[in-house]
């Protein structure tokens, strides 16, 4: 029998030529291939990651320069970019120069068991897992102090706030741009040290075994090196520690913000003691690396530990228990003093002028007449109501919304003067399509794009209780001039727009027909190649842009279409008001946004509701909403954050001198500025420190009624004449009444004209004389034979009324309060101005005109009866649609209308709900122009229906 050969002998040739050995791993399939396949995966993965980050910033400079801002965005990456580089360079030549020094230590023992054998690891994974781990902590590190370029460039370029805290003698700049900066550096320091130190000792740590399990002493210079890093830490928890104090400052401490008695005596010095202890801990830790002993390091480390976590606790608490509380008042005092010094100064407190307002309880006929503009301009509409009449009445298309209502004044020359109005944009929102009309095409193609505005007078009513318009409809028309109605950047636009492309846009309905526009201004960014094409189609994540057969050389997309997005992309380092209003100027329209400067850093001042405790109105911007273009003027060149992002970014913020006089006739006092200013005046209006203490004369924000609601009374803009001027001016004022009690005590008022725009004014009323406040009005209201039956008629039969602003006016020596009383629909919000009601000397009235009301406030006149019951009122005539009579255009003669009976009412009610459920129908199935009929026909109907509420 012939032997086969075996696997070894090779038919006694021996073995192959090295050519010609297949090596075991390669016949197992393990060894390159799958480290090239691992390989090619993290390429793919940076590749991905780097053209993402490399897009989005293209895409961003591509958007800055189209407003004029390339070289601010430029810089601003840069310094990002520096930053990240740095942060993560000094992370990885720090972290690998420790490692390589312990692997250096470990000398003999590393090349005799490699790494990965004492662990029981591939090599190539422990490589991999090395590079890997590396890299993501230098990403970490990096991203922290890339993400902190504020910090750094407030910090280089802060200056004097002029003021000094009481306790360190520090300027408050030194709180608001250097400890920030400060902390970060200890903290960043620290866990990069953290973080090197676990990884070298555990490098050490890994050399002290062997195969067999007989542990290896260390290497010789394992002590020096670990060593020489906890002196680095203890240093760096030293440098923490004399930080420590300055953060008192920034924190409440019993009845005080900022540093109080028991920070004073027992926290500061134990953290300067502790400064003290850390820097010994060093020392000794240092000494101590030639010796053997490692017990006295260790214990001075211990005394630091238990000081840092018990004394520094205990101590203050005993400090608290037996000696302020027993007297706390004495104590504290001149730390009260303190707070209430810097938080006065933070929000601007100290530059209210106070002054006694009699708030006497009779208004004279001579004072009424003397106060004729006041009462002439007092606001009738509330924002928050008219918006849904405004709706009704001016959406004319289911594309359209109004978002919301602002409070302007404006010159309309003749003899309407100079009056006050509200105002609001016809924004289009493609949420408003039916869903199968929301196409790319239509979203971001045709629908581009909302148009025009409606204005009517705060106080002006038609005979059907509507607003009068003095703006309206589509196109335009009215007592202003707007050349470019069309919005596209408002409130509501949330996506982007692409222009100039084969697909006109629509721009307004005509009728049953459509108008349609091409983007006549050179805005946004143009898409003139394929790589900007794919640019914003990875950017937007929609491939659309790159294939669509609409783009044409002259597309560009308009994006951050939403004004307070667009604000902030551009001011990230800003505060942005909430309430953007819309500016009728020059025949065009604009946004104003608010813009604030804040910081949580300012010594000793008690912090707001928002998180900050310190604020300044530094920033005034303007929106256009056909381009875009967006201007930042510096307004408050006092404020020292201001000034520090001016001398940062030179061409960010224009002079306030710049701004177009048009549109600075409608600058107006902040509500983002005044809420929080009045919130802290509640307290802060007392300087007297043990007053303060007490809370001795505490105010709080009162309530009314909203929608049979109570809620908070929110500031409100009017035109009055303040006590001690001689003309009426638009100021935003709000009533506070005492804790715990509801009479009003003060007025704040801050004003918004000319030379006197920022000033503020509390009109504080006697102590000896009880003022009714909001709540006890809306009380009588509600206990009214009169009111209260009204009420109970009108709340049925499908009717609900709607109570507006309970508005607190001072008139000459005495006030007045105005509330308004709308009626609508329980189907349909559609509210009416139906009747105003006037509480003054000590009576209340309640009538279809304010004019009314006092008259019968003064007895010359008698009160009206309650109206009939629903929507079945008192009918009066009905004016032509569209053509509301003129301001001061007296009411016509009260006539009959046919149909005022209970069946005519019903069957009106039934033909306008059965025309709005078909107008709901035919908008489902995408026939707007079938939608728009209906709604015609609900509005002529309503129109019939409101004559009879009258």
């Amino acid at each position: 029998m012939t032997n086969l050969p075996g696997p070894a002998d090779h038919q006694g040739l021996g073995p192959p030529p090295p050519l010609f050995q297949i090596g075991r791993r390669r016949q197992l399939g393990g060894g390159k291939p799958g480290r090239h396949w691992l390989l090619l995966i993290v390429a793919a993965l940076v590749a991905l990651v780097v053209s993402n980050v490399g897009m989005g910033l293209y895409a961003d400079l591509l958007w800055f320069r189209s407003l004029g801002y390339g070289d601010i965005y430029l810089k601003r990456v840069t310094v990002q970019l520096v930053l990240f580089f740095l942060g993560a360079g000094i992370f990885l030549v720090f972290f690998w120069g420790n490692v390589v020094l312990a692997r250096r230590s470990l000398g003999r023992i590393a090349d005799a068991v490699p790494l990965a054998q004492r662990l029981n690891a591939s090599p190539v994974a422990l490589r991999v897992i090395a590079v890997a781990l590396s890299a993501f902590l230098a990403i970490t590190f990096g991203g922290a102090a890339g993400g902190r370029w504020q910090t750094f460039l407030l910090w280089f370029e802060g200056r004097s706030f002029g003021t000094s805290d009481a306790q360190f003698g520090r300027d408050a700049g030194f709180y608001v741009f250097t400890l920030p900066a400060l902390h970060f550096i200890q903290g960043w320091i620290l866990g990069v040290l953290v973080i090197t130190l676990l990884a070298t000792l555990a490098l050490y740590a890994s050399a002290t075994r062997l195969e067999r399990g007989v542990p290896m002493a260390p290497p010789r210079g394992a002590k020096t090196h670990l060593s020489l890093l906890v002196v680095a830490g203890l240093l760096l928890f030293a440098f923490r520690h004399w930080l420590a104090p300055f953060d008192f400052q920034l924190r409440p401490s019993g009845e005080v913000f900022g540093v109080g008695y028991v920070d004073d005596h027992a926290r500061i010095p134990i953290q300067y003691a502790l400064v003290v202890l850390a820097v010994l801990a060093a020392l000794v830790t240092l000494v101590s690396i030639r010796r053997r002993s490692v017990a006295l390091p260790v214990g001075v480390i211990g005394v630091w530990l238990f000081a840092s976590i018990v004394v520094a606790n205990a101590y203050p608490a005993l400090l608290q228990r037996l000696v302020v509380e027993p007297d706390e008042f004495s104590r504290e005092r001149p730390y009260i003093v303190h707070n209430i010094e810097a938080t006065r100064r933070a929000f601007q407190l100290d530059n209210i002028v106070e002054q006694l307002y009699p708030a006497e309880p009779r208004l004279t006929r001579a004072e009424l007449d003397a106060g004729s503009a006041t009462i002439a301009d007092i606001r009738l509409w509330d924002p928050r109501v008219i918006r849904d009449t405004y709706s009704e009445l001016q959406a004319l298309r289911p594309l359209y919304t109004f978002n919301d209502v602002d409070v302007d004044r404006y010159d309309l020359g003749g003899s309407d003067g100079r009056r006050q109005v509200m105002l609001s944009a016809r924004e289009l929102t493609y949420q408003r399509l039916p869903i199968d009309a929301r196409g790319w095409v239509n979203r971001h193609l045709q629908f581009t794009h909302g148009y025009g505005i409606v204005m009517s007078p705060v106080n002006a009513v038609t005979a059907t209780g509507q607003p009068q318009l003095l703006v309206q409809d589509i196109p335009l028309r009215g007592v202003l001039k707007v050349d470019r109605p069309e919005i596209y950047f408002g409130e509501l636009t949330d996506t982007y727009a692409i222009v100039n492309t084969k697909e006109q846009e629509f721009d307004h309905p005509e009728g049953s027909n459509n108008v349609y526009t091409t983007y006549q201004a050179e805005s946004g960014v143009a898409l003139s190649s394929i790589w900007r094409r794919l640019t914003y189609a990875w950017e937007f994540a929609d491939p659309n842009i790159l294939i669509s057969g609409a783009m044409t050389p002259e597309s560009r997309v308009l994006y951050r279409r939403n004004v307070r997005e667009r604000v902030a992309e551009i001011a990230p380092f800003l505060g942005l008001d909430r309430d953007p209003y819309l500016v009728v100027a020059e025949g065009k329209l604009y946004w104003m946004v608010d813009a604030y400067t804040t910081t949580d850093r300012y010594p000793s001042s008690r912090h707001s509701s928002g998180g900050y405790n310190y604020i300044r109105n530094s920033v005034k911007v303007t929106v256009d909403a056909y381009t875009g273009e967006t201007t930042l003027y510096l307004f408050d060149q006092e404020d020292p954050i201001a000034a520090a992002w001016a001398q940062i970014f030179p061409d960010l913020l224009r002079s306030l001198d710049t701004m177009p006089p048009a549109l600075r006739e409608h600058l107006r006092y902040p509500e983002g500025l005044f809420r929080p200013q009045a919130a802290m005046y509640l307290t802060y209006h007392m300087t007297d420190p043990r007053v303060f203490y007490n809370r001795e004369d505490l105010w709080v924000i009162p309530v009314e009624k909203l929608r049979d609601v109570d809620i908070a009374v929110e500031p409100y803009y009017v035109t009055l004449r303040l006590p001690g001027f001689a003309q009426p001016e638009f100021v935003l004022i709000l009533p506070f009444t005492a804790a715990n009690r509801n009479n009003a005590v003060a007025l704040l008022a801050a004003r918004s004209d000319g030379a006197n725009y920022g000033k503020t004014l509390a009109l504080r009323f006697p102590t000896s004389d009880l003022i009714p406040g909001p709540r006890q009005v809306e009380a009588r209201i509600d206990q009214d034979d009169l009111v209260s039956q009204q009420l109970t008629l009108w709340n049925q039969a499908g009717s609900v009324v709607l109570r507006g602003n309970l508005l607190l006016v001072p008139v000459g020596k005495s006030y007045i309060y105005v509330e308004p009383l709308y009626l609508q629909a329980a189907s349909l919000p559609f509210p009416e101005l139906r009747r105003v009601i006037v509480i003054a000397n000590g009576k209340i009235a309640m009538e279809p005109t304010l004019e009314e009301a006092l008259l019968v406030i003064f007895g010359e006149r008698a009160a009206s009866p309650p109206a009939g019951a629903g929507i079945g009122a008192t009918p009066v005539a009905t004016p032509t649609p569209g053509t509301p009579p003129p301001a001061g255009t007296a009411r016509p003669t009260v006539t009959a209308v046919p149909g005022a009976t209970p069946e005519g009412i019903a069957a009106l009610v039934r033909a306008a709900n059965a025309a709005y459920d078909r107008a709901q129908e035919r908008l489902r199935h995408g026939d707007l122009a079938g939608y728009q009929r209906e709604i015609d026909e609900v509005a002529r109907l309503l129109q019939q229906l409101s004559a009879l509420a009258r």
